[in-house]
């Protein structure tokens, strides 16, 4: 959980302001594995970020899925 944290912050930081374009398709494809009904055209650039350093960082398949649908909540 540590590190879904560090990685949230770490994105964050990285990418600030509004959203500036779609993510690239092959990204999204990768967060719709874990929430597959989601809309995530109310995602920002950097919630996607997010979403992909906490995809790759060798957590449980379990919190990659609440970390991602914690993000939709936050961003609807």
């Amino acid at each position: 959980m540590k590190r879904i944290i560090a990685a949230s912050t770490s994105a964050m930081a990285t990418l600030t302001g509004a959203a500036s374009a779609m993510a690239p398709e092959a990204d999204l494809t990768e967060i719709r594995k874990f929430a597959p009904q989601a809309d995530l055209t109310v995602l920002s650039d950097a919630e996607v970020l997010s979403i992909l350093n906490v995809i790759n960082s060798g957590d449980s398949t379990s919190d990659i899925r609440s970390y991602v649908n914690s993000v939709l909540q936050d961003a609807s």
